[in-house]
């Protein structure tokens, strides 16, 4: 009896052996399981962070794809700072997601059970890469500015893309990287769910792109300040997708207590226990979003072009600067320079104007050529009623005002309107200011206004196409009186005859008489012989419905004349003229209008005459 029951007892005991290693096999099948998504289900909080994801990455592209050019158009133009641009930034948005794509590889290839699941994987790096994302973001205007004092030696052409390498283009690659790991992940999964978030979330970062390009513009305006909020909206939109999935987390990573082994009370240790993870693991995620919120502080307060409201007026030997102030259009500064004792208006890289200190009058001859339309036989009338479309620093309406001309002023920067009047004394008692966009106005006025239209809009390198179209002529020959008078300033290369014959072209479908007179070049002066028609000059056309016959009162040169440079320029502006093309081309229309692209030569050599004009230490004071 005694030997079979201890057999019994032994097949027992054999018998439970297997049983409990079948129990073993089971948890950790179902340990690895719980590391392993199903493929087909996405969990909440990776549909979350895929959404977000997918909308601040793009957002933010969408906004650097603005305000990357406008931090550098200060030092390069408006043209040059976003030449080809659009394709870098899809070109480093493509890299990054290829990026991306090698690292969801790398994820799917690891063993199962050895790290954390597939999920937290996906979202550990999409949150990652939009955290540094931000943080590069919110110190990109030390580099960027470092950088931008040397514009001089990269030149037009490469730098802005060697300085968009520390602006813009890191930022882009992290969020072409976590996009394309959202993409994948999305995808992966098969999940309906996962998609329509994707879609809603592009949507969604369409419209927030929208929404925070209107604030910027009302509130921050320009470059620095909108990067700032940029990062910190994008940190914080990060934060959301992290606390999201940060309480599953931290349950999960927080060990069993073994009960049957613990000494009596660790039930009770606990929640301490998960509560103080918890409390940590939050803080961990939270402290990305606080950098960024710091660094962002710090640029306000120790960044110059960070500063909300224009930061501090500087003074140097050389220069004086009286105004300084971001605006729509970008920088606007009024500085005097003492050497030849000129006070000029600064819009990003351009000089919109100028005059002499001690006289008044104007460094560029140009401004005194739209006198001119006074001076045409049949022109003048009672009562001259003039509309000034580009104020500059007001040199045309203030000499219109003063010959008793009623000056209405279409300006779109109110900055530039307030330095036009408070320092270089454009009169307050004009007939009307008004301080918004310029083809707005002209589609709205009224029918057969004006005796007179002056239209100077340049600045930075190019003039907008939309004031140069067919439409935009139709109208501006729609509210002038009959037989009224056009002055367009055209800034080009008079040998460009591509260009030259599509204005002249553009002009001529509403106005019967067209001419154009360049400004004289101050290198003819030494050898008159020189050809100066590939140099880039201003150059005004007049156009009316009746003949364009000048009536220019001569100068007495005699000894002892003071002669005032008004009416020596529009005594030589005759012998200035340039015969125009007559080729049957295409007018420029709003449809169809390549002006911008065939304006780069003359862009080019814009930077370059202003660096001539002015070294690179007053570029870089703004």
């Amino acid at each position: 009896m005694m030997a079979s029951t201890n057999d019994i007892t032994k097949r027992a005991g054999k018998s439970k052996k297997p049983s409990t290693t079948g129990e073993h096999s089971k948890r950790e099948d179902k340990k690895h399981n719980d590391y392993v998504p199903a493929s087909s289900k996405l969990s909440k909080s990776t549909i979350v962070t895929i959404a977000l994801t997918l909308m601040v990455s793009s957002i933010t592209a969408w906004s650097l794809l603005t305000l990357g050019p406008q931090y550098l158009e200060p030092l390069y133009g408006n043209v040059l700072a976003q030449l080809g641009f659009l394709r870098a930034l899809l070109v480093v948005m493509a890299a990054g997601g290829a990026l991306g794509v090698l690292y969801w590889r790398r994820i799917l290839a690891r063993k199962q059970g050895e790290s954390l699941s597939v999920d937290a994987q996906a979202r550990h790096a999409m949150t990652r890469a939009i955290d540094l994302a931000a943080i590069m973001l919110a110190l990109a205007p030390v580099p960027t500015d470092y950088l931008l004092r040397f514009s001089g030696r990269l030149g037009p052409m490469w730098g802005p893309m060697v300085t968009q390498c520390a602006l813009s283009f890191p930022v882009l690659a992290l969020c072409g990287f976590a996009s394309a790991i959202a993409i994948a992940r999305a995808s992966h999964g098969a999940s309906t769910s996962a998609g329509k978030a994707a879609v809603v979330a592009v949507l969604l970062g369409a419209c927030g792109w929208v929404i925070m390009h209107r604030v910027s513009s009302v509130h921050f305006r320009y470059g620095g300040n909108a990067l700032l909020i940029t990062a910190v909206f994008l940190s914080a939109a990060n934060l959301v997708s992290k606390f999201q999935a940060g309480s599953e987390e931290s349950t999960k990573a927080l060990p069993k207590p073994a009960e049957e082994r613990a000494p009596e009370g660790a039930k009770l240790a606990r929640p301490a226990q998960a509560c103080l993870g918890s409390c940590l693991l939050k803080m961990t995620v939270v402290v990305p979003t606080m950098v960024v919120v710091l660094l962002a502080l710090i640029m306000v307060v120790t960044n110059r072009h960070c500063k909300i409201n224009g930061g501090v007026i500087s003074t140097t030997p050389k220069y004086r600067m009286l105004l300084r102030k971001e605006s729509i259009t970008g920088w606007i500064t009024v500085s005097d320079e003492h050497d030849r004792g000129m006070r000029v208006l600064r819009s990003g890289h351009s000089l919109i104007g100028g005059q002499w200190s001690t006289t008044r009058e104007s460094i560029f001859a140009i401004f005194y050529y739209a006198d001119a339309v006074r001076m045409i036989r049949g022109a003048q009338r009672e009562n001259e009623h003039a509309l000034i479309i580009g104020l500059g620093a007001g040199i045309s309406a203030r000499s219109l005002h003063k010959r008793k001309v009623r000056v209405d002023v279409v300006e779109i920067d109110p900055v530039v309107h307030h330095a036009a009047v408070g320092f270089f004394g454009l009169p307050r008692d004009l007939n009307a200011v008004h301080l918004y966009d310029a083809r707005a106005f002209i589609e709205s006025a009224p029918f057969g206004t004006y005796d007179y239209i002056v239209h100077d809009v340049f600045t930075g390198g190019s003039v907008p196409p939309s004031l140069f179209s067919q439409e935009a002529v139709a109208h501006l020959h729609r509210i002038l009186l009959p037989n009224g008078v056009l002055a367009m300033n055209y800034v080009g290369i008079p040998n460009d005859h591509r260009s030259m014959a599509h204005i002249t072209a553009t002009l001529r479908t509403t106005f019967e008489y067209v001419r154009c007179f360049i400004e004289p070049n101050p290198a003819r002066k030494d050898d008159p012989e020189k050809d100066t028609s590939g140099i880039l000059s201003n150059m005004m056309f007049f156009a009316s419905d009746a003949p364009l016959n000048f009536q220019i009162p001569a100068v007495d040169s005699s000894p002892g004349r003071n002669t005032s440079l008004r009416k020596a320029v529009l005594s030589e502006m005759l012998a200035n003229e340039i015969i125009l093309p007559n080729d049957a081309v295409r007018p420029l229309t709003d449809a169809w209008n390549p002006l911008s692209e065939w304006q780069l030569p003359g862009a080019i050599q814009h930077w370059h005459a202003m660096r001539s004009i002015f070294p690179e230490e007053y570029w870089l004071d703004y």
